[in-house]
């Protein structure tokens, strides 16, 4: 019996493990929605949520759509641009779209809506997909995490409004790493508000 160990330590594979633990927990799910157009079909509408997918997966959504279209005799050009933007849509709803969850408190992964790209493609239509995309941009955008939002403190708007009344676009920038915001903020008529909330 071969006792050589794996490529993998188990160190590597737990971190791993609880790193994918952790993107799982962290991911929001959507309200349920209603697929355009199917509430007319005779076995009910279809119901779906959407989870975000990596970072990862949205690189391989834009290879694999290049790929499509390789694959299809087109070259990825101005001239195909919109067909390989269509592409990508189609292959991420594929992955974002999941099948409801059984109920509120199941926490298992959810089971894709479609099978893969190609079942999507072949069971709807490119105008209902554009809708459910733009829902999922919406609902992206309204999960988003943004980590300028926790450090926005009270002290940072302080020290920034100081810095506009001085004009001192050099440390501005430098201290928020931003020059064209440190431009903005110095050209703007208005000075900023010196609480958070914006009041």
């Amino acid at each position: 019996m071969s006792t050589r160990r794996p490529l993998t330590t188990d160190v590597n594979a737990k971190a791993e493990t609880i790193l994918a633990q952790a993107w799982r927990s962290m991911v929001p799910r959507s309200a349920r929605k209603t697929w355009p157009g199917s509430e007319r079909l005779a076995s009910g509408p279809i119901e779906f949520v959407f989870e975000p997918i990596s970072c990862s997966e949205a690189l391989r959504c834009k290879g694999m759509a290049r790929a499509v279209l390789v694959d299809a005799g087109l070259k990825v050009d101005a001239y195909s641009l919109e067909d390989y933007e269509d592409e990508c849509i189609l292959q991420m709803l594929s992955r974002v779209c999941k099948q409801p969850p059984l109920n509120d408190g199941d926490t298992r992964p959810l089971r894709p809506l479609a099978v893969d790209a190609e079942d999507m493609r072949d069971h709807t239509r490119p105008e209902d997909r554009a809708v459910v995309f733009l829902w999922y941009r919406d609902f992206a955008a309204a999960t988003a995490y943004d980590p300028a939002v926790e450090t926005l403190t009270a002290e940072v708007i302080r020290d920034i409004a100081e810095l506009v009344k001085k004009k001192d676009a050099r440390t501005l920038s430098n201290r928020y790493a931003s020059p064209e915001l440190a431009t903005y903020l110095l050209t703007t008529a208005d000075p900023p508000s010196t609480s958070p909330t914006g009041k």
